[in-house]
């Protein structure tokens, strides 16, 4: 998917992933939680820009 760390921003729970695009950096906010809800579960993705199935191939 070609996302990296990115260096840690402050205090929190949440884990943020980059990766430089065509069209500028892209940035994911994942939060640390061992359950996501659907809906966040689907704005990550969309944040990404990647679908479920090809999230499931790197799971």
């Amino acid at each position: 998917m070609g996302f990296q760390y990115a260096p840690k921003r402050g205090k929190g729970s949440h884990t943020a992933l980059y990766k430089e695009t065509p069209s500028g950096k892209r940035l994911v906010i994942i939060p640390h939680r061992k359950e996501l809800a659907k809906g966040t579960l689907n704005a990550i993705l969309k944040q990404a820009g990647i679908t479920l199935e090809e999230l499931e191939k790197y799971v």
